[in-house]
């Protein structure tokens, strides 16, 4: 299916900035090397746009470059790039950021209360695997 238009909402673009901080951190020009390939990526949409597999009741592109999962919804003639995310759990995330565990869980939880406005939002039912799809032993 070829979209006419992408849009990366709020919520996908912040996801994007906050890992480019990160990869910046890595090395000399690493951050934005991962912001042109994740924007190739998303700018792929406009040939690919339905084909990947659904998950969470969203269609997940994997990024070619960098461990990112890019999720997105397609509308008519318009992809919405919802989230991108690392594949790694999130409690590897949460350490690399050096947050305390009080600033961890305030993360998760900004996280899912974002999830749950946009079901509300979208007037979309509660799937409990959406949130609680992370491996047990993350949490150990």
């Amino acid at each position: 299916m070829n979209t006419k238009r992408i849009q990366i909402l709020t919520d996908a673009k912040n996801d994007l900035e906050e890992a480019r901080k990160f990869y910046e951190k890595q090395g000399k020009n690493v951050g934005d090397y991962f912001w042109d390939s994740l924007l190739s990526d998303i700018e792929s949409l406009v040939i690919f746009a339905g084909i990947h597999r659904k998950e969470y009741g969203f269609h997940r592109m994997l990024s070619k470059r960098f461990p990112y999962a890019i999720y997105y919804d397609v509308n008519g003639d318009v992809a919405s790039v919802i989230a991108a995310y690392t594949k790694k759990p999130i409690v590897d995330k949460i350490e690399n950021n050096g947050l305390k565990k009080i600033q961890a869980i305030c993360a998760v939880m900004r996280k899912l209360l974002y999830a749950i406005h946009g079901m509300l939002k979208t007037n979309n039912e509660f799937d409990g695997s959406r949130f609680y799809a992370l491996p047990v032993q993350a949490f150990s």
